[in-house]
């Protein structure tokens, strides 16, 4: 895929998590697409494959309340790959 490709899909993903359109993002992913948070908290980790990512995604509503929120900030995107840098909110146990 070019870089211009690889951004528009990772704009896409961001657009369609945040319209609630999660049926949108099953062909998104490929097969061996990595999803990492950083950190040490409860949703920090390394998600390889789509049954992984899929599985983290779905818990960020159910772990939040459905407060979770992101705005994506930036795109870097080469031929190869792409990786998003963005804010996530949510409330979680007040």
């Amino acid at each position: 895929m070019a870089r211009a490709e690889n951004e528009a899909l990772v704009r896409r993903i961001f657009a369609a998590f945040a319209e609630k359109r999660g049926f949108a993002l099953r062909d998104a992913f490929a097969d061996d697409a990595t999803w990492i948070v950083p950190g040490s908290g409860t949703m920090a980790g390394t998600f390889r494959g789509r049954e992984e990512i899929f599985a983290f995604l779905g818990r960020l509503p159910k772990e939040t309340e459905g407060t979770y929120s992101s705005s994506l900030i930036d795109v870097l995107a080469s031929d190869g790959r792409a990786a998003a840098l963005y804010r996530a909110s949510g409330e979680r146990n007040g």
